[in-house]
């Protein structure tokens, strides 16, 4: 990915590419889930 984003002068998108899945793990722990994690695991 570091790679590519150089190769097209895009560096900076390499940070935001590289965020999105701590902000997607962010809100996932966010969410007040109803039902219990055995229930929601499988």
């Amino acid at each position: 990915m570091v790679a590519f984003a150089e190769r097209h002068a895009q560096i900076a998108a390499v940070a935001w590419v590289e965020a999105a899945p701590a902000a997607g793990g962010l809100a996932y722990g966010a969410v007040s889930w109803r039902l219990k994690l055995e229930r929601r695991l499988p």
